[in-house]
């Protein structure tokens, strides 16, 4: 049999679920978990892990937020939020649920249904809004000799060291004749941000309601001022504003977007939103309000950009460009559904990703686009596992709260997605895609590391181009970074497709594989697997540090009394623990094998005549023959009366399983011009090859047929 060398293509193998893997090709992979494929085309195993402070918060995180202050990552867990990497905590009473949160001006901007904080760099965690005071100012009086002069209402607000202002307290009237004004029982704030006061008049002959004092201080309680209404009126001429309201508790937080924060989904209209004035992030006019669809699904996500919000609901995805406050046009995309839950989109650049119920979709700004045919298996059920099971890609939960966890981050370059599999409450598996090649891989975390394989929220840093994840036992870490997980070694599984080289019902023999690559000094165990993972054969293991082309002998595997593996399609695992500073790479793997022939219950070669209508004589067969039980032959020829007759018959001894030449020699020679050779047997045998010993005698004149020899016309000389 002729030899043949076939490339797995292996280095073009991105992870595929949603095909058996003697199904899916040469294109991709059954398992390729901290395997990436890099711009050469080569298998690379990838960076580590590093663990981001020393703190653990004890429980779930459910937000990061990079500061925009170069004072690290903000970590919210359970109720609480934490700053310095998880090191210190600002004792905030959130509701457990994943925040809204922004970085704007000086400040970083926490929100949930349970309230609204902000803190500046280095700062104390503060209420976002301020209160307006609770009462009014106490009492008001004339006093003396002064420029008031007639009916006034008096109003306190409370202001911040950043100009964030609060609305007026209730007025005091008073009546002023020829008098300076006396106030007592000024309110004070109970907050602590709040560090000025002002006093606000209006009335007399003022058209509107100006400061008339500012109090540098949030101690004093009573005053005495003069009312001179020219002097207000020009300084410093400020009006007193209504428009900030508290800003209303939601789930969702975005911005700036032209220079405003956007809050959404409240408790009481889950499906609302609202937003700032132009730079002033402090307060939000209850008027400043619009709503995205009807009220039956929640808000929840909003990304924003160049002139563009996108708002994320269940039930479909809507945009809104230009400012909200002006020219803001809101319509409903192309997209008929939405996201699983809070955590289940992100922006990346131009693009949005968003997990839903049935894929995972790229989005934009107008039609979704499915990204996850080839996982689609791990929404749609158990369709198939291979056997390495440790590594296997398995379904998502059905469970819909459990699904609200999934979890998709952005590393600037990859789309990272954390779902939990069948019978998990919160993400324990994570995939990988590569939006530039189209290409899905798994990611597997050392056991050591014991953070489990999931991560509840990703959060990117363009900055510095980092990437972090957290994880469900209250961590979180530098992803990608570093050559080990935390110290242990990074483990690296490929599992290829079934090749069964395109030829699935026959047998092949593989007689050896070749592996080129640099291994970097680390131990990858090679393996093949025969008969979709019937047969697993230890082929060895490479560690050349430095370019090296190495070949496995299936003949040194001690598998079989053949000269090489035998099955009718085999895959190839490479699974090691990698902790290296350089990547493992692997430029190619190249099978050689051979094709066996089919197996079979019977054999019939049909009439032949061996290339000569002349007559031959037959007097033996020679079957090359591999049986595990007796078989039958039978031996046809059309000698004589030109009609193919059995002429012999007979039993072949079966060979044990092992091929060898079987000889079949007739007990009388049989003449004929055309043969039928047959073979049947009650199991499974291999025939590839049959001789026949016979001889050309020339013609045969049949007289039963009224034959004649007759010869042409001959002259003599």
């Amino acid at each position: 049999m002729a030899y043949h060398s076939k490339d797995l293509k292996l280095l073009a193998a991105p992870l595929n679920y949603s095909t058996p893997g003697d199904k899916i090709g040469q294109r991709y992979s059954q398992i390729m978990s901290n395997w990436r494929i890099d711009g050469k085309g080569h298998l690379r195993s990838r960076e580590g892990i590093e663990q981001v402070g020393a703190s653990n918060v004890g429980e779930r995180i459910h937000t990061l937020l990079k500061s925009g202050h170069a004072i690290g990552m903000y970590v919210a867990a359970g109720s609480d939020l934490y700053a310095d990497q998880g090191a210190t905590n600002l004792s905030a009473a959130f509701d457990g649920v994943r925040l809204g949160t922004a970085n704007a001006g000086s400040f970083a901007y926490f929100m949930n249904r349970n309230g609204a904080k902000k803190r500046k760099a280095g700062g104390s965690l503060v209420d976002w809004s301020i209160l307006p005071p609770s009462g009014s100012i106490g009492s008001a009086a004339g006093t003396g000799t002064g420029l008031g002069n007639g009916d006034y209402s008096v109003y306190v607000t409370f202001v911040n060291a950043d100009g964030d202002e609060s609305n007026p307290s209730e007025p005091i009237e008073v009546t002023l004749t020829n008098q300076q004004l006396i106030l007592t029982g000024i309110p004070t704030s109970p907050d602590s941000q709040v560090s000025i006061r002002r006093i606000y008049v209006g009335g007399g002959t003022l058209s509107q309601i100006l400061l008339l004092v500012e109090l540098s201080d949030n101690t004093t309680t009573s005053i005495t001022v003069d009312v001179d209404e020219s002097l207000i009126v020009v300084n410093p001429g400020i009006e007193m504003r209504t428009d900030r309201d508290p800003v209303p508790n939601g789930r969702i937080l975005a911005g700036p977007y032209f220079q405003r924060l956007i809050v959404a989904s409240t408790e009481e209209e889950p499906h609302a939103y609202w937003w700032t004035e132009t730079n002033e992030f402090g307060s939000i006019s209850v008027f400043n309000k619009n709503f995205i669809g009807g009220g039956d699904f929640p808000i929840l996500a909003i990304t924003h950009h160049q002139r563009m919000l996108i708002f994320y609901k269940a039930d479909g995805v809507w945009r809104l460009q230009n400012d909200p406050a002006t020219t803001g046009d809101q319509e409903k995309t192309n997209a008929s559904f939405g996201p699983v839950g809070l955590h289940a989109v992100v922006s990346a650049s131009s693009l949005d990703y968003f997990v839903s119920q049935i894929g995972c979709f790229a989005f934009d700004g107008d039609r979704s686009v499915e990204i996850s045919q080839q996982v689609r298996g791990i929404w749609e059920g158990d369709r198939y596992i291979p056997v390495t099971r440790d590594f296997a890609v398995r379904p998502m939960t059905t469970d819909p709260d459990a699904r609200a966890t999934t979890a998709i981050g952005f590393d600037g370059r990859r789309v990272w997605i954390s779902y939990p599999e069948q019978g998990c409450s919160s993400p324990n598996r994570t995939l990988i895609y590569d939006p530039q090649q189209n290409e899905w891989s798994g990611y597997r975390v050392a056991a050591a590391l014991g953070s489990g394989e999931g991560f509840t929220e990703f959060a990117y840093d363009p900055g510095t181009a980092s990437f972090f994840g957290a994880s469900t036992d209250g961590f979180f870490y530098h992803l990608d970074h570093g050559s080990t997980d935390g110290g242990s070694a990074i483990p690296v599984a490929y599992f290829s497709h079934y090749e069964d080289f395109g030829e699935p019902d026959l047998d092949k023999i593989i007689d050896d594989l070749v592996i080129k690559g640099n291994a970097h000094g680390q131990n990858i165990t090679v393996k093949l697997w025969a008969n979709n993972g019937e047969t697993e054969y230890a082929l060895g293991t490479f560690n050349r540090d430095g370019p090296f082309r190495q070949v496995f002998s299936a003949r040194d595997a001690s598998i079989t009394t053949e000269v090489g593996l035998r099955g009718r399609n085999v895959a190839i695992d490479l699974n090691g623990d990698v902790s290296s500073q350089e990547a493992v790479e692997i430029d190619s793997v190249i099978l050689h094998y051979r094709f066996e022939q089919r197996e079979s219950r019977s054999f019939d070669s049909g009439p032949f005549n061996v290339g000569t209508d002349k007559v031959k004589t037959l007097y033996r067969f020679e079957i090359d023959l591999e049986s595990t039980v007796n078989c039958t032959w039978t031996l046809e020829s059309d000698l004589p009366h030109n009609a193919l007759t059995v002429r012999a018959t007979g039993t072949l001894l079966r060979t044990n399983g092992i091929r060898q030449s079987v000889f079949i020699k007739l007990p009388t020679p049989v003449d004929g011009i055309r043969f039928r050779f047959t073979l049947e047997c009650p199991e499974l045998f291999r025939a590839p090859e049959v001789w026949m010993d016979l001889l050309v005698i020339g013609e045969f004149i049949s007289g039963d047929a009224g034959d004649c020899f007759e010869t042409q016309a001959m002259s003599f000389t």
